[in-house]
């Protein structure tokens, strides 16, 4: 009876007309890509690789500044951190952040000791900048996850944009967003060479880093400051030069030194000069963002019905849909505001997590509500949602997400990868990514590599379980950042799986 079902959610949604409408930039650009854009100047000078005398800099330093602050252990999204805390530093104090990432088998509080021993520590109590040291969630380092090496790299993406979030909205400190730099050594700065550069970080220092090579990434969109830093003993000198040839030649500022030592993160850090590195990294924020707030004004906090009317087309005409939208108690017109789009699975496993997240909710059903979506009225709908909830609150564009259970996983599959500019991010319960196939709609043929999160039962007699696995190699093969979760249980959506969509897709933003 149940398989039964399945078999009426697929008829239901193939036997509609396909897209009539795609959302957002998706509309002019039919099922592919429109191309990336060259990007906006980050606002710095860029120069050629300054090449400087080797460093006399012995492995060790005898003598540095004594660091004052104090050292915070943490958890944030199953990641553990340490973070240093200058002397003084009032927690609502826009401050700062210097990520730092370890190497391959060493800890966040080995490379604070590092930074401690070159004197950084501090610089960061003089400049006033919070030092977060988070750690891999892989077993073996940043950028081995027991893949393929392109799974690999999706994977290390995936975590520096993890630990980034991190960055942004640090428990119980202020962050100057403009602010955010990022340091590694060894395996962390070769993790930082593959996806730094995607980030919203204002400049990134690689010591020791074997980036150049197999795992080089594409050219960034507007040039970045970098320092690097590598021992002439180092096994990775040449990897390391190349890296900074790489760099130079593609317009990048850049700051470099070669130490007199080998493989030695406090050797590296007192080459680069505690102070004047650090005074470096700080005198190169980040270029003032655009606003990414839809500037929507007007909508009261709360949950609330509203009605939109569709766009007429040929052969349909206008309709009126009716549909919940909640918003936090917590919500502020001023601050814009992430959005989630839970589809066919009510607001309830979503709630909670929006009051505490500040999080607002559409419940989005099938327009008709028989039970399945299409792809005519259901995307016009879908679209005039979006602008109604946009025109009614401060929503983040660049923040919108969509968890979709059931036929509303299958319509998700289909409408959030042709639009795969419009989302931020896709949450999957107990879908399939036949339908959106049968649609035209291929992974590897979509505007970007969206993340995806699947939640899965491991008993589902609706979906069987054999279709997340199935998807979950499919989307990874063609490079998205994808995630499989199962979990034990039927044809269901819970408050649990609400809340590992969102710690994987939280730190992700459309482009």
């Amino acid at each position: 009876m149940r398989m039964e079902c399945w078999r009426k959610e697929k008829e239901i949604l193939m036997n509609r007309s396909t897209f009539t409408a795609l959302l957002g930039l998706a509309a002019a650009c039919a099922l592919v890509g429109c191309g990336g854009g060259s990007g906006s100047s980050r606002g710095s000078t860029a120069a050629p690789i300054q090449s400087s005398s080797p460093s006399s800099s012995p492995s060790t330093v005898a003598s540095v500044p004594s660091a004052l602050g104090t050292r915070e252990a943490g958890v944030f999204g199953g990641r553990g951190y340490v973070l240093y805390v200058p002397q003084g530093l009032q927690p609502t104090t826009a401050a700062p952040v210097l990520l730092a990432l370890h190497d391959a088998g060493s800890t966040p509080d080995r490379v604070l000791d590092a930074l401690e021993q070159s004197g950084w520590l501090a610089a960061a109590d003089a400049g006033g900048a919070l030092v977060l040291a988070p750690e891999t969630l892989s077993p073996a380092s940043w950028t081995d996850h027991g893949q393929t090496p392109a799974a690999n790299l999706t994977a290390t993406r995936a975590e520096l944009s993890a630990v980034v979030d991190l960055a942004q909205r640090l428990p119980n400190h202020a962050v100057d967003p403009r602010h955010l730099h990022a340091l590694g050594f060894g395996d962390g700065a070769t993790a930082l060479g593959q996806g730094a550069w995607e980030q919203p970080l204002g400049s990134v220092t690689l010591l020791a880093g074997a980036w150049a090579g197999t795992y080089r990434v594409p050219t960034p969109a507007a040039p970045a400051p970098a320092q690097i830093a590598v021992g002439l003993q180092d096994p990775e000198l040449a990897a390391s030069r190349a890296a900074a040839t790489f760099l130079g030649a593609q317009g990048h500022e850049l700051r470099t030194r070669e130490v007199n030592a080998g493989h030695d993160a406090v050797a590296l850090l007192s080459g680069l000069e505690a102070t004047a590195g650090l005074s470096w990294i700080l005198a190169r924020p980040l270029p003032a963002p655009a606003t990414t707030g839809s500037g929507g004004a007007g909508g009261q906090p709360g949950l609330s019905t509203r009605t939109i009317t569709t766009v007429a087309q040929a052969g349909l005409p206008s309709v009126q849909i009716a549909y919940d939208v909640y918003v936090p108690a917590g919500y502020s017109a001023q601050t814009p505001i992430p959005l989630v789009v839970a589809a066919n699975m009510g607001l309830t496993p979503w709630q909670a997590l929006a009051d505490a997240e500040t999080i607002a909710l559409i419940d989005f059903r099938d327009h008709d509500r028989n039970g399945g979506f299409n792809f005519n009225y259901d995307v016009l709908g879908l679209q005039a949602i979006l602008q109604d909830v946009q025109g009614a609150f401060n929503v983040d564009t660049k923040r919108v997400y969509y968890h979709g259970f059931s036929a509303g996983a299958h319509f998700g599959y289909a409408v959030v990868l042709a639009n795969a500019n419009t989302f931020a991010g896709l949450g999957i319960n107990a879908g399939s990514l036949t339908i959106a196939i049968q649609q035209g709609i291929f992974p590897g043929q979509v505007q970007r590599q969206i993340p995806v999160v699947i939640q899965h039962g491991t008993q589902d007699a609706v979906v069987p379980v054999q279709a997340g696995q199935d998807d979950r190699a499919r989307l990874s093969n063609a490079g998205h950042p994808v995630e499989l979760n199962l979990f034990t249980g039927g044809h269901t959506v819970r408050v649990a799986d609400a809340q590992q969509v969102w710690a994987f897709l939280q730190g992700f933003r459309a482009p």
